[in-house]
């Protein structure tokens, strides 16, 4: 009969194999499918230079962000292949419901391909975006 090692000589062997996965923490990634139309909550903005490489989409969420944080979206469009990309939590919007302001944060989107930058701004042509100006330090 084979004599099972002990588990202590397993998790070693393990170790030796893989590393030590205890040590490097996962950083999350939080991820939202958005889907922009003539009347979601979501919607595309612009900054200073008036296109999308200066800004990027707005995700209508309750769920808290921070600045810099980065988000995997799944961008849907009325048209066209879905926009699968990441990018970090540019501001914050905080909701009102007196006044109806939907809470949600801007995602910046300077890194999308030429191709779905173009897609993007067809959109405009249905569905004016939200301006968006930083703020000065």
């Amino acid at each position: 009969m084979a004599r099972r090692p002990a588990s202590a000589s397993v998790l070693e062997m393990i170790r030796d194999e893989v590393g030590d996965v205890t040590k490097a923490p996962l950083k999350p990634v939080t991820g939202y499918r958005v889907e922009v139309n003539l009347f979601s909550r979501h919607n595309f903005y612009v900054g200073p230079a008036g296109d999308v490489a200066s800004g990027g989409v707005f995700v209508a969420t309750p769920l808290p962000a921070k600045i810099g944080e980065k988000l995997r979206l799944r961008i849907e469009l009325p048209f066209g292949p879905a926009i699968e990309t990441e990018g970090p939590v540019e501001w914050i919007r905080e909701g009102n419901t007196v006044t109806r302001i939907t809470p949600g944060v801007g995602v910046s989107l300077a890194h999308l391909p030429e191709d779905r930058r173009r897609a993007i701004q067809a959109f405009f042509k249905e569905r004016t975006p939200l301006a968006w100006r930083p703020k000065k330090a």
